[in-house]
């Protein structure tokens, strides 16, 4: 019993620690993509950069200008990285199912995130490195 409270208070210490790595407020991110299954294509799009204000209840780095009405099905710290998995809508249409992984530093983030975009035809396979930088607090 004892040892059980024990390692139930440890994860708890664990994990209040991870999330303490991520700096509440406004951050901007600098997203490059690959795109999979779609040999036509010359090359993938530019970098692109989106800003978003996140917290300790939101700590996903999502883009609000493509993604809307998302439902998170798993979202996990351990240690200092954070993974999750996120399905959302995508404002152009077809759903999204993104898994990503990364971690917050003072000042920086770092993401890799693999989607799988549901529309028309057949699905679209990215993957998405986001480097993110952190920019003051929110308005």
């Amino acid at each position: 019993m004892r040892r059980g409270l024990l390692l139930a208070l440890l994860l708890l210490a664990t994990t209040a620690g991870a999330q303490e790595a991520l700096r509440e407020g406004r951050w901007r991110f600098a997203e490059t993509l690959a795109l999979d299954g779609l040999p036509a294509l010359p090359q993938a799009p530019g970098p692109r950069s989106f800003e978003v204000c996140l917290s300790q209840a939101r700590p996903l780095p999502l883009d609000a200008q493509h993604e809307r009405n998302c439902r998170v099905a798993s979202l996990r710290w351990e240690q200092a990285q954070l993974s999750y998995l996120v399905s959302c809508e995508r404002l152009e249409g077809g759903i999204a199912e993104s898994a990503g992984k990364g971690s917050y530093r003072e000042d920086g983030a770092d993401f890799s995130v693999s989607t799988k975009v549901m529309g028309a035809g057949h699905p679209m396979w990215m993957r998405r490195h986001l480097q993110g930088v952190y920019l003051g607090a929110c308005e």
